[in-house]
């Protein structure tokens, strides 16, 4: 989306409510959604009054490159998971805490993140995962809360914790403005099982 063949512009979120995947909302949010008429539940291949699907050239503004040849549904839809954990104080083990797990996966199926006990603390992140580069942080007054953005596209960042060992990206269907393809949150209740807000991202390494 930022390289020399993505559209370098925000990613439009998928605002149907059905999970629908190929769908972008027919206006760019400036709010959170509070309202289930500010989203909108459709049939496959069926426009809604605030929602295009896939097949309406509108939609493309949901794609990462502008176009139908881009990736679809990196903004809004459902949450993807990402599995992340924190390190303990030695900086050597990761944490159990509330990943799911008894005994870790290979090492190469999560990433390994510097101990610390702070949700905020962005120094932890990394390079080349789009944790550490969207930075610098700040947080916006978001309805009754209190949000942590990142620079880019002011998109919503927590980052997990000892007891949250699940990265979700890209934010859901009903965060409005918080959510885009730079959106990061923690999951600490979920464990990395399913439901229909939180879905699964491939993630390739070289």
């Amino acid at each position: 989306q930022h390289s020399a063949y993505g559209s370098r512009a925000s990613v439009r979120i998928n605002n149907n409510s059905a999970y629908i995947t190929g769908y972008a909302a027919v206006n760019e949010p400036t709010v959170g959604y509070n309202t289930y008429t500010d989203y909108g539940s459709t049939s496959l291949g069926g426009d809604g009054t605030n929602t295009y699907n896939y097949f309406n050239p509108l939609s493309v503004v949901a794609s990462t490159t502008g176009n139908y040849s881009g990736i679809y549904d990196m903004s809004g839809g459902s949450w993807e998971y990402v599995m992340g954990v924190m390190l303990d104080a030695t900086n050597t083990t990761p944490i159990i805490g509330d990943s799911g797990f008894t005994t870790f996966p290979d090492a190469k199926y999560y990433d390994a993140y510097p101990y610390g006990t702070s949700t905020t603390t962005y120094n932890r992140g990394k390079l080349g995962d789009a944790t550490k580069e969207i930075g610098p942080f700040g947080s916006i007054t978001y309805g009754a809360e209190i949000r942590q953005i990142g620079s880019w596209y002011k998109d919503e960042t927590w980052f997990i914790s000892s007891d949250a060992a699940w990265f979700k990206r890209g934010g859901m269907v009903s965060m409005g403005i918080s959510s885009g393809i730079f959106t990061y949150g923690r999951s600490a209740s979920t464990n990395g099982t399913a439901n229909e807000n939180n879905s699964f991202r491939i993630v390739l390494s070289f």
